[in-house]
């Protein structure tokens, strides 16, 4: 059942004879890999040698990219409490605290969140946002950076950020874009096939897949007004550069957004 619009009726996109299927809901357009699998898969898929490149190797492209990222932020929203959800190793609530923010964080993994305790001796909830049981609008911002497509359910995710959220607060989060058509085709070309969408056995997990419409659609149904959608280009991996260059200039040229991700701006809308 898709978890938005609550429709069963779904289209089939992906089946490659195993367990699971990557539906797209005939009614609203979420796609989301059913049936769920179960959380033992996860265990141990955020370990330390996950996060190792980029505490190592990429921590200078990593810091750029969370610049641009933190200055938006600023750009938005006055300095106050932040919280990072699903903060990987801290990078970025490293940066944002030093920007004067006073900052928090939850994440799943256990070495990232002792990392970030031990080593930035930044306060981080070990687990999923719902068991953090922060009180109701205690953050003038919250970012969730790629983590909402890991979610059991996004939907009861967006619901809880609103509850915990201030009235007068900012929400940016970053999804994966289903209709990313370049990496699609490039990805065709150099591999020799259609790029899948979900394997139990893959490094990353994406059990929901969005567009510029369903994420959206999610926001407005947890209680945000959508300020903005635009391309989410925080590459790190400069082997890609000429594809994102390119996906940004055929998304201002076509009025849609083809890049390989999105990055959302809302805030809380007051009934």
């Amino acid at each position: 059942m898709c978890i938005i619009c609550g429709n069963r009726d779904g289209t089939i996109l992906e089946d490659n004879g195993g367990q699971y299927k990557v539906i797209r809901c005939n009614n609203c357009g979420l796609v989301y890999v059913n049936p769920l699998p179960p959380e033992k898969i996860f265990s141990g898929a955020y370990s330390k040698e996950y996060y190792v490149p980029w505490i190592d190797v990429q921590r200078k492209r990593r810091i750029k990219m969370w610049r641009k990222r933190l200055d938006r932020l600023d750009s938005l929203k006055g300095k106050g409490k932040l919280l990072d959800v699903g903060c990987g190793e801290g990078l970025f609530l490293e940066m944002a605290k030093k920007d004067g923010w006073d900052v928090q964080g939850t994440e799943i993994s256990d070495f990232g969140s002792k990392y970030i305790i031990e080593t930035l001796d930044i306060p981080v909830f070990h687990g999923e946002l719902q068991q953090a049981s922060f009180s109701d609008k205690t953050f003038d911002a919250v970012t969730m950076w790629h983590v909402l497509e890991h979610t059991i359910n996004p939907l009861e995710t967006l619901i809880e950020v609103r509850r915990i959220i201030r009235d007068d607060g900012i929400f940016i989060l970053a999804v994966p874009n289903l209709n990313n058509i370049i990496f699609q085709q490039v990805y065709k070309i150099f591999k020799g096939k259609k790029i899948h969408l979900f394997d139990p056995k893959d490094r990353e997990l994406h059990l929901y897949y969005f567009t510029s419409a369903t994420i959206q659609l999610a926001l407005e149904r947890s209680g945000f007004q959508v300020i903005k959608i635009r391309p989410d280009n925080g590459i790190v991996d400069m082997r890609k550069k000429a594809v994102y260059l390119l996906a940004n200039i055929l998304s201002r040229l076509s009025n849609r957004i083809v890049t390989d991700a999105l990055e959302v701006i809302s805030v809380p809308s007051i009934q």
